[in-house]
Protein backbone atom coordinates (compact mmCIF):
# COMPACT_ATOMS: atom_id res chain seq x y z
CA UNK A 1 0.00 0.00 0.00
CA UNK A 2 1.37 3.34 -1.07
CA UNK A 3 1.13 6.12 1.50
CA UNK A 4 1.86 9.66 0.43
CA UNK A 5 0.66 13.18 0.93
CA UNK A 6 -0.22 15.48 -1.93
CA UNK A 7 1.84 18.28 -0.42
CA UNK A 8 4.93 16.07 -0.87
CA UNK A 9 4.49 16.20 -4.66
CA UNK A 10 6.45 19.30 -5.58
CA UNK A 11 8.09 18.28 -8.85
CA UNK A 12 7.03 16.42 -11.96
CA UNK A 13 9.66 13.76 -11.27
CA UNK A 14 8.19 13.05 -7.85
CA UNK A 15 4.77 12.75 -9.47
CA UNK A 16 6.22 10.30 -12.01
CA UNK A 17 7.66 8.21 -9.16
CA UNK A 18 4.29 8.12 -7.41
CA UNK A 19 2.60 7.29 -10.73
CA UNK A 20 4.96 4.34 -11.20
CA UNK A 21 4.10 3.02 -7.76
CA UNK A 22 0.39 3.52 -8.40
CA UNK A 23 0.68 1.53 -11.63
CA UNK A 24 2.13 -1.34 -9.60
CA UNK A 25 -0.62 -0.98 -7.02
CA UNK A 26 -3.27 -0.96 -9.77
CA UNK A 27 -1.87 -4.19 -11.19
CA UNK A 28 -1.93 -5.78 -7.74
CA UNK A 29 -5.52 -4.65 -7.17
CA UNK A 30 -6.68 -5.93 -10.55
CA UNK A 31 -5.17 -9.36 -9.90
CA UNK A 32 -6.28 -9.66 -6.27
CA UNK A 33 -8.26 -12.70 -5.29
CA UNK A 34 -9.88 -11.22 -2.18
CA UNK A 35 -11.56 -7.86 -1.69
CA UNK A 36 -10.85 -7.05 -5.32
CA UNK A 37 -13.62 -4.45 -5.65
CA UNK A 38 -12.54 -2.46 -2.58
CA UNK A 39 -8.87 -2.58 -3.57
CA UNK A 40 -9.73 -1.29 -7.03
CA UNK A 41 -11.82 1.50 -5.53
CA UNK A 42 -8.99 2.51 -3.20
CA UNK A 43 -6.40 2.68 -5.98
CA UNK A 44 -8.82 4.60 -8.21
CA UNK A 45 -9.26 7.21 -5.48
CA UNK A 46 -5.49 7.60 -5.11
CA UNK A 47 -5.05 7.94 -8.87
CA UNK A 48 -7.75 10.62 -9.06
CA UNK A 49 -6.09 12.64 -6.30
CA UNK A 50 -2.69 12.55 -7.98
CA UNK A 51 -4.22 13.33 -11.38
CA UNK A 52 -5.91 16.43 -9.98
CA UNK A 53 -2.63 17.65 -8.51
CA UNK A 54 -0.91 17.07 -11.85
CA UNK A 55 -3.61 18.98 -13.72
CA UNK A 56 -3.24 21.94 -11.39
CA UNK A 57 0.56 21.88 -11.74
CA UNK A 58 0.34 21.19 -15.52
CA UNK A 59 2.43 18.02 -15.40
CA UNK A 60 1.53 16.04 -18.52
CA UNK A 61 3.63 12.84 -18.31
CA UNK A 62 2.26 11.58 -14.97
CA UNK A 63 -1.30 12.24 -16.13
CA UNK A 64 -0.85 10.02 -19.18
CA UNK A 65 0.63 7.18 -17.12
CA UNK A 66 -2.11 7.41 -14.52
CA UNK A 67 -4.84 7.54 -17.15
CA UNK A 68 -3.79 4.17 -18.56
CA UNK A 69 -3.84 2.62 -15.07
CA UNK A 70 -7.23 4.14 -14.30
CA UNK A 71 -8.67 2.77 -17.56
CA UNK A 72 -7.36 -0.69 -16.71
CA UNK A 73 -9.04 -0.54 -13.29
CA UNK A 74 -12.32 0.64 -14.82
CA UNK A 75 -12.28 -2.36 -17.17
CA UNK A 76 -11.66 -4.73 -14.28
CA UNK A 77 -14.47 -3.15 -12.25
CA UNK A 78 -16.77 -3.54 -15.26
CA UNK A 79 -15.84 -7.22 -15.54
CA UNK A 80 -16.64 -7.68 -11.85
CA UNK A 81 -20.05 -6.09 -12.38
CA UNK A 82 -20.77 -8.39 -15.32
CA UNK A 83 -19.71 -11.42 -13.32
CA UNK A 84 -21.95 -10.37 -10.44
CA UNK A 85 -25.02 -10.04 -12.68
CA UNK A 86 -24.17 -13.18 -14.62
CA UNK A 87 -24.55 -15.43 -11.60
Amino acid sequence: MLLFSLDQLTTEQQAMDVAERLVDEAIEASTASRNKRSKIRTVEAKIKRVQKKCVVMQWIKPIEKLKRSFNMLEEMRGELDVQMWGI
